[in-house]
């Protein structure tokens, strides 16, 4: 079961790119699937929330291109493998994977590709591959004696929509402010009892 904290978290940040998106202009271009189901090669699952472009995946079992996975009680590693699932069940299809990590001082966000990494060479694994999951970009917003993010979040135009941006489209930039606007919404909507 999805708790407040988490619905908080994925909803908020959700709005963030839709804002964003319709800020352009294109939110009949694109599509919010919110937590809708995938069906993989063994396992289905479904996103805390997701996104793709209309015209280019108009049907409805295409996958979307940005996919959102938050986890406040989850570890870390757990959301790593759930983006790893994403990327590689879709056969790059699914393009960017957020995680939103909340623990209760700091937000650990990442953003997840399929592309080169560092091959690890180890006894079950002689021959590794070149390509697969890669993390692209992480920040953290620490909540201390005030809000503090360290850097922005860029999502990439190309990869959501599946084309060039035109006029004034652009790369979606979630910058330090509003990320400390996320924070700050949630952190100071959600109390815990004594």
């Amino acid at each position: 079961m999805v708790g407040v904290t988490h619905g908080a978290f994925t909803g908020y940040f959700e709005h963030i790119i839709y804002n964003e998106v319709k800020n352009m202009g294109l939110l009949s271009k694109i599509l919010l699937l919110g937590d809708a189901r995938f069906q993989g090669r063994e396992c289905s699952k479904e996103p805390d929330a997701c996104f793709r472009p209309k015209l280019i995946r108009p049907y409805k079992n295409d996958w979307p291109t940005l996919v959102v996975e938050c986890g406040v009680s989850q570890l870390l590693k757990e959301l790593r493998k759930k983006a790893a699932w994403w990327l590689d069940n879709s056969n790059q299809e699914v393009t960017i994977v957020i995680l939103i990590k909340v623990y209760s001082r700091k937000i650990r966000i990442e953003e997840w590709q399929w592309g080169p990494i560092t091959p690890r060479v180890t006894r079950n694994t002689p021959d590794p591959p070149d390509v697969g999951p890669k993390r692209t970009q992480w920040l953290n917003v620490n909540h201390g004696a005030q809000i503090v993010a360290t850097g922005p979040l860029t999502i990439d135009f190309r990869k959501l929509f599946l084309r060039d941006p035109e006029d004034a489209e652009a790369d979606i930039l979630i910058g330090e402010e509003a990320l400390q606007a996320l924070a700050s919404h949630i952190w100071s909507g959600i109390h815990e009892r004594d």
